[in-house]
């Protein structure tokens, strides 16, 4: 065997590897790195070392930490609480508001995992009380976690642009960013009307009402992570006080006022927290400054307002994602270096049809994003559609891109990725088997949609009137 052929060989067990073990990604990559790059093909030290994206690798770790010190530091939990308690008692908007709470956690650089993480318990805690879809909020959650996720600011964004330049592939950011918001956004509505909408939106704005419950009721998480008290309580018609409206049976959804330890409030803290992501957002798109190194610097700040913060920060970062993402683009540098990307290139560029080997493309990633992580996932495949954009230039660079991420992410909320077992894990047990299947037909149902639907919006069609 070739050694571009026994490094396809070796992509290909890493990602077995990963996906039947629960060993790490990164860890077989950068291994393999060794058996195929220095055993095998006698390549440099120095030419490997090369291969590892130390700009993405900044940006990741700048980018995540300052999103673990504002999860420390209660910003994110701020930031929901404020926004969910603005609904005043309108059940058929609350699945819209984490929506885009989760759009907006993702775009500001939290990325889609850590939205999802943050946003679930309470998401499905509050649905859970108002009545409201279990099924339909964590899709809400988990689609508004991937509209935002190709923002240029946030980890797969950032990782997407990366390939695509190392794959020369002319994509402006904003391009995809937008293709991936308008489809998850679609995907949300169609959720919405399918799962329960259209009754939350009969039910009217009365039953459910925010109430103060005084913090003798209110439910507070022993480890300071939940600061919404929520409960549904059917009320009798003659015991519905003036202090708390409601209708006889209606469901109440209780938010609770500011707990004791003042998380609810607008602490200087967490307004200097909200002003740093604001100047971040400012440094990198309106000055051109490195994102990573902005990130961190912004985050030393925040951190020295409260120095015992920085190890919880630094031990919530996502570690295994920065590390599988780091090996990931080095051993897919290491494939390309020895002619593995060249072998598959050339069997899609066989087909005669760049349409269909997009939608090949395309289809690979959903089908192994439904159990491996999407941007290990994206950063194999990206080098492959570059080929088959440089052998047909008529083929919107972009469209094709954007295809390819969307393909690669809307799988995730499958209850087999992680996102879709963070949901799994926030639903009560005599639940969970239902729910289960219910959330697995709806990820299943990704793989087609995803990959067809976006192939045609965004390649075919502009091919057509192009």
């Amino acid at each position: 065997m070739s050694v571009a052929g026994l490094s396809l060989f070796v992509l290909a067990a890493i990602f077995i590897i990963g996906t039947v073990w629960p060993v790490s990604i990164g860890v077989a990559a950068f291994a393999s790195v060794f058996l195929v790059g220095i055993l095998a093909a006698g390549i440099p030290t120095e030419t490997l070392i090369g291969l590892f994206p130390a700009d993405l690798f900044i940006l990741l770790v700048g980018i995540t930490y300052l999103f673990a010190v504002a999860q420390q530091n209660g910003t994110m939990a701020f930031i929901t609480e404020t926004t969910v308690r603005l609904v005043r008692g309108r059940a058929a908007v609350i699945p819209w508001i984490f929506h885009f709470i989760a759009i907006l956690f993702s775009a500001l650089g939290a990325g889609p995992a850590a939205a999802t993480v943050v946003l679930a318990p309470l998401a499905l805690g509050i649905a859970r009380q108002a009545r409201i879809s279990l099924l339909l909020m964590g899709i809400m959650v988990i689609h508004g976690s991937h509209a935002g996720s190709m923002s240029p600011i946030g980890p797969i964004g950032a990782f997407v642009n990366s390939a695509a330049a190392n794959a020369g592939i002319p994509v402006p950011s904003g391009t995809v960013l937008m293709n991936s918001l308008l489809f998850n956004v679609a995907l949300a509505l169609a959720a919405y009307l399918l799962f329960g909408g259209i009754g939350l939106l009969r039910r009217g704005r009365d039953e459910v009402v925010a109430v103060d419950t005084g913090s003798a009721t209110a439910r507070e998480d022993k480890a300071g992570q939940e600061q919404i008290a929520t409960a549904v309580q059917p009320t009798p018609a003659d015991s519905v006080s003036e202090e708390k409206p409601a209708l006889a049976g209606a469901a109440v959804t209780v938010l609770a006022p500011p707990a004791e330890d003042g998380r609810a409030r607008a602490t200087p803290r967490r307004i200097a927290t909200l002003a740093g992501i604001g100047l971040l957002v400012v440094l990198g798109i309106g000055f051109g400054l490195n994102i990573g190194f902005s990130a961190f610097a912004i985050g030393l700040v925040l951190t020295l307002m409260s120095p015992k913060d920085d190890t919880k920060a630094i031990a919530a970062m996502p570690w295994s994602t920065i590390l599988m993402l780091g090996g990931i683009i080095t051993y897919i540098g290491l494939v390309g270096e020895v002619g593995g990307i060249g072998l598959i290139s050339d069997a899609l560029l066989g087909t005669g049809s760049p349409l269909l080997a997009i939608l090949l493309i395309a289809l690979v990633g959903a089908i192994t994003s439904l159990m491996s992580a999407t941007g290990a996932v994206i950063g194999v495949l990206i080098p492959m559609l570059g080929a088959v954009l440089g052998a047909h230039p008529a083929v919107p660079a972009a469209g094709a891109v954007s295809a390819l991420a969307i393909s690669s992410s809307v799988v995730d909320s499958s209850p087999l990725s992680m996102q879709g077992a963070v949901l799994i894990a926030n639903v009560e047990e005599q639940q969970r088997t239902a729910f289960f299947r219910r959330l697995l037909a709806w990820g299943a149902s990704m793989v087609v949609i995803g990959t067809v639907v976006p192939v045609f919006i965004f390649v075919l069609v502009p091919m057509w009137f192009g």
